[in-house]
């Protein structure tokens, strides 16, 4: 199956599966809390990736700002850029203690609803608003197939849609606070 990032991705079915009953997780109806138990654990870490990617982003940025020269010094001792790549530690930051939190909790066997949802909500934007951000700072080159920028920005995009979007994801963080 193609997909955006160009990851492998792989279809696999199941026909006429004959599964020992001493086998089956649960009786029927009862999947969910076992289900909902690894998506639990899936999204905390697939969050932790999304914060990984984020920061290989920064890495990428800080380095080709501190070796762009443009008017005659780097683009790197501009203010703005500056700032640009202090709002990407800012936003990965956040994203990381946020995910660090969910899973601790998760380890813990605690209830961690709220803080994958925040950890969620948190990864997607530091992974998408910092590849946007460097594809500004690197100007053309970000789209060259042969420098990798464009490859973290595919994977930004699907990672986003991985586990639930932000919009589900603030509903559940809405939720955890008596809005809804």
């Amino acid at each position: 199956l193609e997909s955006i990032a160009r990851d492998r991705q792989y279809e696999v079915s199941f026909n006429s599966v004959s599964v020992p009953t001493e086998e089956i997780l649960g009786g029927v109806g009862e999947g969910w809390p076992v289900l909902k138990r690894s998506l639990d654990r899936a999204t905390a870490l697939h969050c932790a990736v999304s914060v990984g990617g984020a920061q290989k982003v920064l890495e990428m940025t800080v380095e080709y700002t501190k070796q762009r020269v443009q008017f005659g010094r780097p683009i790197a001792s501009f203010q703005s850029v500056q700032h640009d790549c202090a709002d990407m530690v800012n936003a990965i930051d956040s994203a990381r203690l946020a995910t660090y939190q969910a899973i601790a909790r998760l380890e813990d066997g605690l209830s961690a609803d709220r803080e994958i949802a925040m950890a969620k909500v948190l990864a997607n934007h530091a992974y998408k608003w910092t590849t946007l951000t460097a594809q500004q700072l690197h100007g053309g080159i970000a789209f060259m197939e042969e420098y990798d920028l464009q490859m973290w920005t595919r994977r930004a995009k699907v990672a986003e849609l991985k586990f639930g979007t932000s919009g589900p994801h603030r509903e559940v963080f809405a939720q955890s606070m008596g809005l809804v």
